[in-house]
């Protein structure tokens, strides 16, 4: 039976003393990361994190810190336990499967009563899908049940991204999510010129936001290219996308026939003053966009620098779409992990999911 999102009268997210998200889906990691039979070590929400892969391909993640010197597993290497995938301690030599659970403990004889097993680390859920690494970071550590919320779906993707890159981001989460995420933000097939904002508004384009199950949604009206221009390399009348959900994925949709781009922001909590920034784009039906990799990569590392105010003469107003109720984004994403964390979630738009959204309320 697939998974499926809890009722909305019941927490689902969980916030922090430093206002972060527990019980949801980060992007942890790219696929390409993490090698067979290797291991990495990340900082999620201020915990280290193991990000591993077994020799067979499965992706697994456990918590960075073996329980007898506190040395990061990460350090050291996997081996086989009784025919199964284990991570070997570098200190000592403490054996855990990729459930956490001690395997071995070569300090113990055969007639030693204490059974290896009562010892574990934490383990992290762990979702693969179109080349990311995604894991559930429960509120409660000793939590064992499969997370509540299914994890995240951006719809019909290749296995691959064409484009992958990430960003350590010296500014909070929530600072990240408003600057990079946020509704107002200028897409980021307009800046690769794939899209054109429609003519007769002053080079910007009026959309309405819409509630959506922890998040939003807008859609703009297709528009058609200038021949020979940026925008002839996706091919057709293009039809744009943005959708936004907890904790901090804004996804790009532009479609048209036999044509389709998805264009990922994933931001992920460090430490409180600090956020990873992976991007991946996925395209199929426009060949064309194979040849200008390298074009379309340097566009985007440079609108995040924009939006973290590291480039000069560039204003964020300039970077900005014009909305029905523009410069609400930070005072909604507030009120959507407010609300999102009382179990309210239909209402974190304000209103009925579908219905344009409102300014918050002060």
């Amino acid at each position: 039976m697939a998974q499926t999102d809890p009722a909305p009268d019941k927490p689902v997210h969980t916030l922090t003393k430093e206002g972060l998200l527990t019980d949801s889906w980060y992007l942890a990691a790219r696929s390409v990361e993490l090698k067979r039979g290797g291991q990495m070590r990340r900082l999620i929400l201020g915990e280290p994190v193991m990000l591993g892969r077994t020799r067979e391909g499965k992706a697994f993640a456990l918590r960075d810190v073996c329980p007898h010197r506190r040395v990061p597993l990460s350090a050291g290497r996997q081996v086989e336990t009784e025919g199964e995938a284990t991570v070997e301690c570098p200190y000592h030599g403490w054996r855990f499967g990729t459930d956490g659970v001690c395997r071995l403990l070569p300090s113990l004889t055969d007639d030693t009563p204490y059974e290896a097993s009562r010892i574990r680390v934490r383990r992290y859920p762990v979702h693969e899908a179109s080349g990311a690494v995604f894991i559930h970071v429960h509120h409660d550590p000793r939590e064992t049940e499969p997370p509540a919320l299914a994890p995240p779906d951006f719809g019909a993707m290749p296995d691959r991204p064409k484009l992958s890159w990430q960003r350590a981001l010296d500014v909070p989460m929530d600072e990240a999510v408003t600057r990079l995420a946020s509704p107002e933000r200028t897409p980021l097939v307009q800046a690769w010129g794939l899209w054109r904002a429609q003519p007769g508004r002053g080079g910007r384009d009026r959309l309405r936001l819409v509630a959506r199950e922890r998040g939003w949604a807008m859609t703009a009206s297709p528009v058609l290219g200038r021949p020979g221009g940026a925008i002839g390399l996706f091919p057709g009348k293009a039809q744009l996308d943005i959708l936004f959900q907890l904790p901090g994925f804004r996804w790009e949709i532009l479609e048209s026939s036999g044509a389709r781009l998805v264009a990922l922001t994933g931001l992920t909590p460090e430490t409180p003053c600090r956020t990873h920034l992976t991007q991946l784009v996925w395209w199929a039906g426009a060949p064309q966009l194979n040849l200008v990799r390298a074009k379309l990569k340097a566009t985007a590392r440079r609108q995040v620098d924009t939006a973290q105010g590291r480039e000069t003469g560039r204003t964020d107003a300039a970077e900005t779409m014009l909305l029905e109720n523009a410069g609400m984004a930070a005072g909604w994403y507030e009120r959507l992990k407010s609300q999102g964390s009382a179990g309210r979630l239909r209402d974190a738009g304000p209103g009925d999911e579908g219905e344009p959204v409102q300014p918050p309320r002060s």
